[in-house]
């Protein structure tokens, strides 16, 4: 395995010989010609990290996170500060203790809080996150927990039935719009086979009009 040394110097022997001016490295292009101590500087550095453009020191950024930020500059947004969102020696503690916590809580059969992972916002403050499947399961507990509250009042008698969906105004409308024509086409059906005439038709309605009549004198009085 070669040292970084050898790399290095192997690096300024390539680009040397290189011919070309403009070297395109991701959203940049380097306008210079790279030579000797410069570029033997450039090439000790890690290798996840990329060249900045014009700048003397060649001052070196992660190409991922250089594009978020021109992105961010772009956008008009502040730029994050360096390791934002990044888990600290201090927070990594804290869930370890909350880890403990939840353990013992668990034992003694109290609620247990979700685990959460910490996370880079787009303005780089912390934005706590959850995995999709302990949502899931979250979503899941919290239902079970709805109805043995309202199997709960049910059985307690405050409420015998559930409340029923009412139908709105238009519907009712519709409803009964659809049985009457119903209605009238049976008895259009009937006359037709001449098993009822339109006699027959005319007491029922008669009958049904004095039924009526006589609930709503029952409800008046």
């Amino acid at each position: 395995m070669a040292s970084t040394q050898q790399i290095a110097e192997l690096s300024r022997k390539i680009f040397q010989r290189l011919p070309q001016r403009n070297i395109p490295s991701g959203n940049k292009v380097i306008s210079k010609q790279l030579k000797g101590d410069k570029v033997a500087s450039w090439f000790n550095k890690p290798l996840l990290l990329r060249l900045g453009g014009d700048d003397p020191n060649f001052e070196i950024l992660n190409e991922e996170r250089l594009g978020k930020l021109d992105q961010m500059k772009r956008r008009g947004k502040s730029i994050p500060k360096k390791g934002a969102g990044k888990r600290s020696k201090n927070q990594s503690i804290d869930s370890t203790l909350d880890c403990t916590a939840h353990s013992s809580k668990a034992a003694l059969g109290t609620a247990r809080t979700p685990r959460t992972s910490t996370t880079m916002g787009a303005n780089g403050q912390a934005v706590q996150t959850m995995n999709k499947k302990k949502v899931k399961l979250l979503n899941k507990k919290r239902a079970e927990i709805r109805n043995q509250k309202k199997v709960a009042v049910l059985q307690k008698g405050k409420r015998t039935v559930l409340r029923k969906h009412r139908p709105s105004k238009k519907k009712q409308q519709k409803d009964a719009k659809r049985h009457r024509i119903y209605v009238e086409a049976e008895k259009a059906k009937l006359l037709k086979s001449g098993l009822i005439t339109k006699e027959d038709i005319e007491n029922m309605e008669a009958e049904k009009g004095d039924d009526e009549a006589d609930t709503a004198m029952d409800v008046e009085k």
